[in-house]
């Protein structure tokens, strides 16, 4: 009886036949119910089937026109077969999904949040990230609602598919980098390059400029360092205009978070309390410690200074802004 059910049930969604057949007009009309359901479901499954196949291929055929203009460049422009091959392969790889975390970005549903709950929600996601930095951890007591601002607006994450230069030496960084998940490595380039100290920091509207310096640097180029989840690179992009040292490489999907420069600045320059004066102090003794740096003929690195040159710094910041303030209210 079961087995006879099941063929019956089947016959209805198909063009097959059965010997089973209604007796009286309940069950004609139950079985005529059932083909006209039968058939609805039918009819979408087939669409949906065939707006699938028309759209992989018309995805297939893009993806085959774009392939073949792009040899045809290689071969006008006359591209070594060895780039031709590199470049092929790694777009090949980029059509290729990475799963990574989910950015806000992602879901469109967030911007549509009042502000007030979207300051919340990047305060909770990026506070973490200002507590693991040497310089913003220093902040969180003096001045917390700086650092919600900044976690509100300066804030950007991106993801990397593995073997993808983040960034690459010699080139101007837009801001600090914070690894958020996933391996990469950090390569110290052999190569001579000019490094500037041109710095921009904040303030009441006004641009310090500290001396530029163009003293030829040499690197080892064996150095390599991982970047584990949870740590900060290219610090001093917060403070003057730095050009890269080395090359950061993934080595699996790499989730970053980027705190813009230009954006953390008319975000300290529009606070412009205590604490902007501190921090303008504080871009003032790092780009003078980068210069000593290059006159003793020591390594500089996008690594950073370490904990101890930062704490180091912003101790004298706060030692030089406070005795600025004892001046104005004793004179």
């Amino acid at each position: 009886m079961y087995v006879a059910s099941l063929h019956w049930s089947l016959t209805q969604f198909s063009p097959a036949t059965s010997n089973i057949s209604p007796v009286n007009v309940q069950e004609r009309l139950f079985g005529a119910a059932v083909v006209l359901f039968a058939l609805g479901i039918l009819t979408s499954l087939l669409s949906s089937v065939a707006a699938h196949t028309t759209e992989i291929r018309a995805l297939s055929a893009r993806r085959s026109s774009a392939e073949t203009q792009l040899l045809k460049f290689f071969m006008v422009r006359k591209v070594s077969r060895k780039l031709g091959s590199r470049i092929i392969s790694f777009m090949n790889n980029a059509n290729k999904r990475y799963v990574g975390i989910t950015h806000e970005d992602d879901l469109p549903l967030l911007k549509q949040m009042p502000q007030s709950l979207q300051i919340k929600l990047h305060a909770e996601l990026y506070m973490p990230l200002m507590h693991a930095s040497d310089i913003f951890s220093w902040i969180v007591d003096l001045d917390k609602s700086l650092l919600v601002r900044i976690c509100h607006v300066a804030f950007k994450e991106k993801t990397f598919p593995p073997w993808f230069d983040v960034f690459v030496d010699n080139t101007t960084a837009d801001g600090a980098l914070y690894s958020l998940n996933g391996k990469s490595t950090y390569h110290q380039v052999s190569n001579d390059i000019f490094a500037r100290a041109h710095m921009s920091t904040t303030g009441q509207g006004t641009r310090l400029s500290a001396a530029s310096t163009k003293s030829r640097l040499s690197y080892e180029g064996n150095d390599k360092s991982a970047l584990a989840p949870g740590t900060w690179i290219c610090e001093m992009a917060l403070w003057s205009e730095w050009q890269h040292c080395g090359m950061l490489l993934s080595e699996s999907s790499l989730d970053m978070a980027t705190l813009d420069a230009e954006l953390l600045r008319e975000v300290c320059t529009e606070h412009n309390a205590a604490t902007s004066v501190i921090l303008k102090k504080l871009a003032i003794l790092a780009v003078a410690h980068v210069e000593q740096a290059q006159k003793d003929g020591d390594k500089i690195s996008d690594l950073g200074f370490g904990p101890v040159i930062w704490n180091q710094l912003m101790y004298r910041a706060q030692m030089f802004r406070d005795a600025e303030l004892k001046d104005i209210l004793g004179a």
